[in-house]
Order: structure tokens, then C-alpha cells, then sequence
């Protein structure tokens, strides 16, 4: 009697294990890079103030990681541009000397002379401006990250 028993709970558990049923998951990271020569600041803006939490400093030549998430389904997204557009916008500082708004996309119709636009390429709150890399893509999971890089032309449009 116990052989059938333990017959009977070995195919319950095979058949428990084999109906489950696994939801598709994402890792996704993201990381901004300063190509330059020069120090970057990280400025959240709103309401008129800048957010001293949400400070980030990128060294010369550095690659730092600034989001991370896992996610369900298949998608590597959001990233970090998409956590700033509740922000009016978001200072970029080169030495802190020189600034340059980056616009949300509520204020891209907002024109001055040291901003960039929502809809640039070149806006660091605008998702599509990330360099999107897939590291692995398996049957039920997906891994990747984002990456924004700074530029010398970045300095040199700041500091016009």
C-alpha cells in the first residue's frame, strides 16, 4: 500500500511542477557615462528647486549606474530618463560653471537659450535617448541596460 501512495504523491508533484506556469521576467540597469574631460552634475528641477537628493555626479571618463529594476513581462524598460520627466526639467552642470536645461517633455514648447528640448535626442529625460543593449534574451527572461552618454559636444553647447 505504500508503493501506491507513494505513486499517487510522486504524480501530484509532477503535476503540480509541470502546470506551473512562469510569468516572463526582465532585469534591466541603466548607466550614465561621461565621455568628457570634464565634471558633471546631476540636477532634478521643479517648482523652482533643485532636488539636493536627487544629485548625481559623474567623474571624468566614468561609467556609473544610476537605475535599476526588475521587471514582469518582456520589456527592459523603464529607465532612468523615464524616472525624471516628473521633473520641470533637469540641470546639467560641466564644472559647475556651465548649465544647460534639459526640458520635460510638459515644457518642451519652452525656448531658451541653454535648453534642450524633450523631443532632442540629446535630452537626457527622454527614454529614446538611451542606448538600449540586450545582454540576454532566454525563453521566460530578458536582460539588458540603458546607457546615456555625455559628450564633449554636450561641454561645448553648455559652455556657448
Amino acid at each position: 500500500m505504500n508503493k501506491y501512495i507513494k505513486g499517487f504523491l510522486s504524480l501530484i508533484l509532477i503535476t503540480i511542477f509541470s502546470s506551473c506556469i512562469k510569468d516572463y521576467v526582465s532585469n534591466t540597469e541603466t548607466f550614465l557615462i561621461n565621455n568628457t574631460n570634464h565634471v558633471i552634475e546631476i540636477y532634478p528641477y521643479t517648482g523652482g528647486f533643485t532636488d539636493p537628493n536627487s544629485k548625481i555626479i559623474i567623474y571624468p571618463n566614468e561609467r556609473i549606474s544610476v537605475y535599476k529594476d526588475n521587471v514582469w513581462g518582456k520589456s527592459l524598460k523603464p529607465n532612468y530618463g523615464t524616472l525624471l520627466q516628473p521633473y520641470d526639467s533637469v540641470v546639467i552642470a560641466f564644472d559647475t560653471i556651465y548649465r544647460v536645461a534639459h526640458r520635460s517633455f510638459r515644457d518642451s514648447a519652452t525656448l531658451c537659450s541653454k535648453c534642450i528640448a524633450f523631443s532632442s535626442n540629446r535630452n537626457i529625460s527622454n527614454e529614446e535617448s538611451y542606448i538600449e543593449t540586450v545582454t540576454k534574451n532566454h525563453k521566460k527572461y530578458l536582460q539588458g541596460y540603458y546607457e546615456y552618454i555625455f559628450t564633449e559636444d554636450d561641454y561645448n553647447f553648455a559652455r556657448q
